[in-house]
């Protein structure tokens, strides 16, 4: 858990308490650290044999507070573009150890260029685009979302930083329950909006951001053969695109109706979920559901009188079926039983 006070329990607030409707509530976002972020994240693709989709571990470290480390870690932060304010707290070693996932190093494409080199690998990871879209939807599949992706998270078409997503479930996320018997924390379409705002980060902070970066180098090394220079690849159509474009008049099967759910985000953007994704990773949990309160049959395995069969055996008499097995009640119980009168 986080030892900073911003992120001390308990968390009171739920959703919508703080007025904010484009965000999650506080526990949501602060009751995981980083590295517990990516050890129920990397756990999950290994549970449901989808490792393929990120980059592949092998365990973790713990690395103790030395002052050797502690100057190499202010080396690393001088060399970063945005630095955190203190490198040390990130990585939760005031307190203890820093954990760290271990990770397959994951080769850049060669390129000899130092001013351009950075920006040359953003440029040609285009080819990897389609794989990458269709990986971000297994993970919505598998009950991931990631939160904060951008180009920064791929290496080479890999996905290497999960150190924010969230699974499905979550403790101060919506219950999975269809009986809602859990703290509702979070409405119950708050992972299908967050899948939505990954769509949105892919193609605003991703597709769009290669064509930025694409236009840089081309000024930068004009000339430079090899390289592809169109992305007709959509994940999510941007606000900026549907009003500058003419109104139709058929209705997109992905197309949400309106009044638009808010698309809820961390970076307080007021957006709306116009389009749903592919996958409700809430949908995951219904797999391990967490109301079980349905009897189970008897299977077999016992014989005598006064023990019932697992199926109900049917008679024909002249044709009419009698001993018709009675039509199942409602799988939670939830029909009410009235009297006739």
């Amino acid at each position: 858990m986080w030892k900073e006070p911003f992120a001390q329990l308990p968390y009171t607030l739920a959703y919508g308490d703080n007025g904010r409707p484009y965000t999650c509530c506080k526990g949501f976002y602060f009751h995981f650290t980083p590295f517990e972020n990516e050890c129920r994240t990397f756990g999950r693709l290994k549970d449901v044999g989808r490792e393929d989709l990120a980059v592949k571990v092998h365990g973790y470290v713990a690395l103790s507070p030395t002052d050797t480390i502690a100057k190499k870690l202010e080396a690393a932060r001088s060399t970063m573009i945005s630095p955190y304010a203190k490198l040390v707290w990130f990585l939760g070693m005031d307190n203890g150890p820093s954990m760290g996932i271990v990770k397959d190093w994951v080769d850049e494409v060669e390129y000899d260029d130092e001013y351009t080199y950075d920006l040359y690998q953003q440029v040609v990871q285009v080819s990897h685009f389609p794989r990458m879209l269709e990986g971000l939807r297994e993970l919505h599949k598998h009950g991931i979302v990631v939160l904060d992706l951008s180009a920064r998270q791929y290496v080479n078409g890999t996905l290497v930083d999960l150190s924010m997503a969230s699974t499905v479930p979550h403790p101060f996320g919506p219950d999975p329950g269809p009986l809602g018997l859990g703290k509702c924390w979070q409405p119950r379409w708050a992972f299908q909006s967050l899948a939505a705002w990954d769509l949105y980060c892919f193609q605003q902070d991703v597709i769009e951001a290669w064509k930025e970066d694409l236009a840089r180098f081309l000024k930068a090394k004009p000339g430079t053969k090899g390289l592809r220079k169109t992305c007709r690849i959509q994940a999510y159509r941007l606000p900026k695109e549907t009003t500058e474009l003419r109104p139709r008049g058929r209705w997109r099967q992905d197309e949400e109706q309106q009044p638009y759910l808010p698309m809820l985000n961390h970076r307080y953007e007021k957006l709306v979920m116009t389009q749903a994704p592919r996958h409700d990773p809430l949908d995951f949990a219904k797999q391990t559901p967490v109301v079980t309160n349905v009897k189970k049959r008897v299977t077999g395995g016992a014989k005598g009188r006064g023990v019932k069969k697992s199926v109900a055996k049917r008679k024909q008499v002249k044709g009419k079926m009698i001993n018709k097995p009675k039509a199942p009640s409602s799988r939670y119980d939830l029909r009410s039983h009235t009297v006739k009168k």
